[in-house]
């Protein structure tokens, strides 16, 4: 008996430790009737990404937080267009290789209502600033440590990025970096879109 207690205890302990590392999907559920954007990705695509699609429809948790100027922005305000919101850190050597793929991606597909956003988690807003000095970023970068941040979205890692579809609900999670210039990555923008591509009126900038 005293084992079992112990292997409860552990199991239950684990389980708090998971949920509130972020790796239980957040809970804010999007409204009845609404179609799932998750339902219309091939399996193929979202393995050949990497891509956790979350089965249920959950609102992506708001967040604000401010850019190296001081202006601050909510993820909010890009409701209208798809976005990848891009967890990292400049002492991520894996955030700062896949940078100059996830600018690229952002200028391929500006005109197409996908808006990357980024989030960076250092502790020091010098570093961030010294960082764009060097390597110019077109995307927004907001300044995780001076913003609000839901925890939930905090896994065990960075780079972590999350697909938000165009009425702000959750469509997966991208653990680690990835080629956002590849065929694959193409693919998998191009099947969303198809979907839930927003007329230009929706779009908030």
């Amino acid at each position: 008996m005293a084992i079992m207690n112990r292997l409860f205890h552990t199991s239950f302990g684990v389980l708090l430790f998971l949920t509130f590392m972020g790796l239980a999907c957040p809970s804010l559920s999007a409204g009845a009737g609404e179609t799932s954007l998750t339902q219309t990705i091939p399996d193929s695509l979202a393995q050949a990404m990497g891509l956790q699609v979350f089965d249920n429809r959950m609102i992506a948790p708001d967040l604000s937080a401010p850019n190296p100027s001081g202006v601050v922005h909510h993820l909010s305000d890009y409701r209208g267009d798809l976005v990848v919101l891009n967890f990292w850190a400049t002492w991520c050597v894996p955030c700062r290789k896949e940078i100059p793929s996830l600018d690229a991606f952002s200028k391929k597909w500006s005109g197409a209502h996908v808006r990357v956003v980024s989030v960076a988690m250092d502790r020091r807003t010098q570093h961030v600033t010294e960082f764009m000095k060097k390597y110019p970023i077109s995307y927004p970068v907001l300044l995780g440590r001076k913003g609000q941040i839901d925890s939930r979205y905090f896994g065990l890692g960075i780079p972590q990025t999350y697909l938000i579809d165009s009425r702000g609900i959750l469509i997966g999670r991208l653990t680690g970096p990835r080629d956002w210039l590849s065929p694959d990555a193409t693919k998998l923008i191009g099947a969303i879109l198809a979907v839930g591509n927003p007329s230009p009126e929706k779009g908030l900038r």
